[in-house]
């Protein structure tokens, strides 16, 4: 009895292996196109996040509304300049020069999240009901990133535990899911702010 469960257990951890391994060959082209797609609506979530807070973030220091509008530039900027185009780069660059890529864009989704959750610190609405609210969609949006920076290790092949690869893989949710979520958080600040 006892042979035939070790027997059953290494043939189950060597089919997930082999499944990791066809899912992480496979999910190349995959991965670029769904963090292009998470990418390109981040950008236009970001300005929307930016005109709700502006227009509903009543009690907001012009200090903190200034911080927050940098950070909204810079991280446009280094999504446009930084992140897109490496992942456009990875599928036809060499192995050494993916790893570089993914790095790169490691650094800078980081830079990103790092920035928002200062910025965000610094935010006090003074209804808690609308703190809440505009936390929340900033929260989509840094969900989304991390959701990609997690997915780097994979990639990287430095996640051993096939299990756990393919957990941070599935977390990386399509584009449309964003915008829904995205939506679902912002459709009562009006139409102007949906994405």
């Amino acid at each position: 009895m006892r042979l035939n469960r070790t027997i059953a257990v290494r043939c189950l951890l060597l089919f997930a292996l082999f499944n990791l391994a066809l899912l992480l060959t496979g999910c190349t082209d995959t991965w670029v196109s769904s963090a292009n797609g998470i990418i390109s609506a981040l950008i236009p979530a970001i300005n929307a996040a930016l005109a709700i807070l502006t227009a509903f973030g009543i009690g907001v220091s012009p200090e903190a509304l200034a911080a927050i509008q940098a950070w909204g530039t810079s991280a446009q900027n280094t999504l446009t300049n930084v992140v897109k185009p490496a992942i456009d780069a990875y599928n036809t660059a060499a192995a050494a020069t993916q790893a570089t890529l993914l790095t790169e864009i490691d650094a800078a989704l980081n830079s990103i999240v790092s920035g928002l959750s200062t910025t965000l610190a610094a935010i006090h609405i003074t209804d808690p009901a609308s703190q809440a609210k505009i936390t929340a969609i900033f929260a989509v949006i840094q969900a989304f990133m991390v959701s990609l920076i997690n997915l780097i290790p994979v990639l990287k092949n430095e996640v051993k535990d096939p299990v756990k690869a393919h957990e941070l893989v599935r977390a990386v949710k399509p584009a449309k899911e964003f915008k829904t979520e995205f939506n679902n958080l912002t459709k009562e600040y009006g139409a102007q702010y949906q994405i």
